[in-house]
Order: structure tokens, then C-alpha cells, then sequence
């Protein structure tokens, strides 16, 4: 009988598995705690975006009633203005009318000046009302320019032409100064 007997060294070879064993073990290990880390940091971002959006909701909440009410007074205001503009012009119409059967000049005269005040305070209102940019604040320039042709109108009533002239530079001012210098 004959043995055969063959020696290979394979412990190099165990090692470098067994390391590479260890590696993937690490590795797995490093993969499993981030993926959890990644979980729980989501999980968080869930609920800080569930915890605003019921934050925004409760905020949507609480403002819907203001802004019905801004909305209300928004419309009462325009309302209001609306009435004001067509009482100015019933009464610039009754005056109107009222020249018309005056056989005194100096009493026509007298109707035909009330309506140029009046078409004046309505100017000025459509100016502070309708065409400022902003609800509160207007163009002094163009507010006093449109003062003054309305003015040079009932001036001019007399006969003689009247004319004004503005110089004035670009300035914004509030409602409430403009409105208490056109009285």
C-alpha cells in the first residue's frame, strides 16, 4: 500500500477569509446603525411636518374669521364710498336743476359755485378713494393738479379765466393730512 500524502499551507488563505468575514460583519453592522439612524431622522422630519401642518391649519383656523370680517369691511367701506360719491352728485344734479328755473343771475351764480365746491369735494374723493395706489396714501402732485383744475373751473365762472399752476415735487402723503387741507 502506498500513501500519498500532500501538505498545502491554507492558513493564509483562512485568515484572509476570516478577515474578509470580519469586514463584511463591520460593514454590515455600520450599514444596519446608519439605516436606523436614517430611520429615526425621518421618522422626526414626519412628525415636525405633520406637527406645521397642524400648526398651519390651526393658525388657517383662527385667522378665517378675521379675514371675513376684513372682507365684510372692505365691502361696507366701498359701500360707503359708493353711497358718498352718489349723494354728491344728487346734490350737484338738484343744484343743477335749481339753476335752471333761477331767473337771478346772482342767485344762478350762487348754485353754479355750491356745485363747483361739490364736484370739487367729489373729486377729491374719487382721488382719495379710487385712484390712490394705496388706501391711505396719495400722490400730492397729481392730488393738488386735479385740485386746481377743478377750481379753476368755478373760478373762472365770473368771466374771466383763471388759471393755477402747480409746482411741486414727487411726495406722498397720508389720507387724513390730505383730506384735512381740502376742506
Amino acid at each position: 500500500m502506498q500513501h500519498f500524502a500532500s501538505f498545502l499551507d491554507i492558513s493564509e488563505r483562512v485568515a484572509r477569509e476570516r478577515d474578509l468575514r470580519e469586514a463584511k460583519e463591520t460593514l454590515d453592522r455600520r450599514v444596519a446603525a446608519r439605516t436606523e439612524r436614517l430611520r429615526q431622522a425621518n421618522e422626526r422630519l414626519q412628525e415636525e411636518v405633520k406637527r406645521r401642518q397642524r400648526t398651519e391649519a390651526a393658525l388657517r383656523d383662527a385667522l378665517a374669521p378675521g379675514q371675513e370680517d376684513i372682507r365684510y369691511r372692505d365691502f361696507l367701506v366701498r359701500e360707503v364710498h359708493h353711497r358718498a360719491k352718489n349723494a354728491l352728485q344728487l346734490a350737484v344734479a338738484l343744484l343743477s336743476e335749481q339753476a335752471r328755473h333761477v331767473d337771478s343771475p346772482a342767485c344762478r351764480d350762487a348754485l353754479e359755485a355750491a356745485m363747483g365746491r361739490l364736484r370739487r369735494v367729489g373729486g377729491v374723493h374719487a382721488l382719495l378713494t379710487y385712484q390712490s395706489g394705496t388706501p391711505d396714501v396719495i400722490d400730492c402732485p397729481d392730488y393738488l393738479r386735479r385740485l386746481c383744475r377743478e377750481m379753476e373751473g368755478s373760478l373762472s365762472l365770473s368771466g374771466e379765466r383763471v388759471t393755477l399752476e402747480v409746482d411741486a415735487r414727487r411726495r406722498r402723503c397720508g389720507v387724513r393730512t390730505s383730506w384735512s387741507h381740502s376742506a
